[in-house]
């Protein structure tokens, strides 16, 4: 929460004002290359409002990719990664700033649970086992929902997807990606929805001052994927 003080005669009063609408600098606007009603927009939109201009995002193929996302707004640097490794990326470009003397600037792959989860778990799990200095935000719609929706790791169980064969429904359970990175023993880890913004944007000020691998793990509702009623 931000606190705004009032005039000195009403000097005993203060307003709490919620981040989202605190003064911080918009970074993305309208129009959005989403679906109606996807996350993904809020997600980068909330964590740039706190993070502030210090970031590079690197992203990755799908729904959320850094540079398909908005046409205007506050020029941010971003960085395209391939689907399977975006954390071995960021841990070069991280690098590469410590090599530059720059200690300010804080790397943010911003990736979905496919890169997450599945195809880059290899990736995730050697870049937080060294601590790579990096933020990455993980916008979990449960699902393969750039390419139609096929289940993920990250889908729960009883699921069914585009390509699940009739009266098969997914009967594994959702990865548990908190507990496997606890189990790496990382500086930071927060769980999140955008359905709580200021939770959300206090998470990720706090992970913004801290160093080493930190993860936050934002579950993103997907209205199409998930065959969300229309009203």
């Amino acid at each position: 929460m931000t606190t705004i003080e009032t005039p000195l005669r009403y000097s005993k009063t203060t307003i709490e004002v919620p981040l989202k609408y605190s003064n911080t600098p918009e970074y993305m606007f309208p129009p959005l290359a989403t679906c109606p009603g996807c996350a993904y927009g809020l997600i980068y939109r909330l964590f740039l409002k706190a993070s502030g201009p210090k970031v590079i995002i690197t992203g990755v193929p799908g729904c959320g990719g850094s540079g398909r996302l908005s046409s205007g707004g506050k020029p941010i640097d971003s960085m395209g990664s391939p689907l399977g490794n975006a954390p071995s990326f960021a841990a070069g470009v991280s690098l590469a700033l410590q090599a530059q003397g720059d200690t300010e600037t804080v790397v943010a792959p911003i990736i979905g649970d496919g890169a997450a989860f599945d195809i880059g778990m290899g990736a995730l799990s050697a870049a937080a086992e060294r601590n790579d200095n990096m933020l990455i935000v993980c916008k979990d719609n449960e699902g393969y929902q750039n390419t139609g929706s096929q289940r993920s790791s990250a889908s729960p169980w009883m699921t069914t997807s585009a390509t699940t064969p009739a009266g098969a429904p997914k009967l594994e359970f959702k990865k548990d990606i908190a507990s496997i990175l606890v189990a790496h023993k990382i500086p930071y880890l927060a769980t999140a929805i955008v359905g709580f913004p200021d939770d959300y944007m206090q998470k990720v000020k706090k992970a913004m001052k801290i160093k080493g691998f930190r993860f936050i793990h934002v579950l993103s509702p997907c209205p199409t994927g998930w065959v969300s009623p229309r009203n």
